[in-house]
């Protein structure tokens, strides 16, 4: 784990987080274990243990914590032979693995982005629905209650009468009664013809032919 000071050197330094990483992964050349030994070792942990290491697992946050792990548990058995070496990466090697690393967590980004936008979507979608299906129960009234703003004569009135009748036309288009908002929205503009400000944000709306 990165140390407070280390961070703060980091972030001091404007050193790239994933070259950093880059560099702290696959520096030793450890051979790969066997897995009924590894299993072994794993069991044998205290179950406190496990825990912390199943939490920075699930966290992300220790790219090197794989690593971590197999070197301790090759530290844990007998030497049979000569201890692990440092393998040596070259800058180039190490920039590379930086930029692959950080081609891969934009990658995830982007993912996590159009999930999210698509579950904002289908929200939005679900609520809108629930809006329109309740509108539809009063929907007579609600077109009384636009007549009242608009007698008004004020611009908030004004706006709230045209969310109104956006809403009460795609009620009738879920209905398959377009025609039917359009002749209730086009009688509305003629008998208020002389009220541009109505008739410009009829317009804007797109309640307007």
């Amino acid at each position: 784990m990165v140390s407070p000071a280390l961070d703060a050197l980091v972030a001091f330094l404007r050193i790239d987080g994933d070259l950093l990483a880059a560099s702290a992964t696959a520096s030793l050349d450890l051979d790969t274990p066997d897995d009924a030994g590894l299993e072994a070792w794993v069991a044998a942990l205290p179950e406190s243990e496990k825990t912390s290491i199943v939490l920075r697992v699930v966290s992300g946050a220790e790219p090197h914590l794989p690593r971590e792990l197999l070197r301790r548990f090759q530290e844990s058995r007998p030497r049979a032979g000569a201890p692990a070496k440092i393998k040596a990466r070259t800058v180039g090697e190490l920039l590379e693995a930086a930029k692959a690393r950080s081609e891969q967590r934009r990658s995830k980004e982007v993912e996590r982005e159009a999930r999210e936008k698509v579950r904002q979507e289908r929200k939005t979608a679900d609520a809108r629905e629930l809006h329109l299906a309740a509108l539809a129960k009063r929907e007579a009234a609600t077109w009384g209650e636009v007549d009242t703003l608009i007698a008004t004569k004020q611009p908030k009135a004004y706006d709230e009468a045209i969310t109104l009748m956006r809403d009460l036309r795609d009620v009738c288009a879920r209905a398959g009664r377009q025609a039917q908002a359009a002749m209730r929205i086009a009688r509305l503009r003629e008998e208020h013809a002389k009220k541009p400000s109505l008739l410009e944000r009829l317009r804007r709306a797109g309640l307007t032919p």
